[in-house]
């Protein structure tokens, strides 16, 4: 069921819409898709500052309805979109987006070396799952770039300072999980997709985990401080 994707498609239908993300602790986080259909100019300074850091042929992994892909399209970069929520694909298309692609970041298909940018906005980093998939991912996004590939990724430090979020991650450690996977239903006109797992992580974290897969972090981008969100810039690590 792609309630996602559903959401998606009744904003960029006019419609309005009301989504609730729910945490597997019961925590309920209300949500709206505006925040996928911002234009350039509504963008975070972080994400503005981020973006400077393009080059080559890009692939934005989680596009979902495509407001980085169209505003690099803009720009004269080739973009392609990828987006495991078919109709999601199905309205970023329809909005311009020329290179579009239903598919898993887990079992991509793309040949070697072919892109020189990853990028992972809306804290895509984690959308593989645990850190473990985390890991695969990133080996499999080293093959898919050239040389000087680059990889941009938006994600948070688990738990920042709110405290329901603190309590989650001494919960996942309780349970012998990655401090920073949290378990998500979307919930949306009185129906649930299927939990899936996204990972959060710290600087450090994200250091480790892109040395251990032939990258190297470059520099970390702040973006709301107590939010605890960063954006970091890695590059292959070219001694590898």
């Amino acid at each position: 069921m792609d309630i996602f994707g559903e959401a998606n498609r009744d904003y960029h239908e006019g419609k309005k819409v009301n989504v609730r993300i729910v945490r597997d602790d019961g925590y309920v986080d209300p949500f709206s898709p505006e925040t996928y259909f911002r234009s350039f100019r509504d963008f975070d300074l972080y994400e503005k500052r981020a973006l400077k850091h393009v080059r080559g042929r890009t692939l934005d992994v989680g596009c979902g309805p495509g407001r980085v892909a169209l505003y690099l399209q803009r720009r004269g970069f080739k973009v392609t979109g990828i987006d495991c929520s078919e109709a999601t694909v199905e309205v970023a298309r329809d909005r311009g987006v020329k290179d579009c692609r239903l598919m898993d970041v887990t079992k991509l298909q793309f040949k070697p070396g072919l892109f020189d940018t990853i990028l992972m906005l809306g804290n895509n980093f984690g959308i593989a799952g645990s850190k473990r998939k985390t890991k695969r991912m990133l080996r499999d996004l080293h093959r898919i770039t050239s040389k000087k590939g680059r990889i941009i990724a938006q994600t948070i430090t688990p738990g920042g300072f709110n405290e329901h979020h603190l309590s989650y991650v001494q919960w996942n450690l309780e349970r012998g999980r990655d401090p920073g996977l949290v378990t998500l239903v979307f919930e949306y006109k009185g129906k649930k997709g299927k939990p899936w797992d996204f990972l959060l992580v710290s600087p450090v974290e994200m250091m480790e985990l892109c040395s251990e897969t032939g990258w190297k972090v470059k520099s970390i981008i702040p973006g709301d401080l107590e939010k605890g969100d960063y954006i970091a810039i890695a590059e292959k690590n070219q001694h590898r």
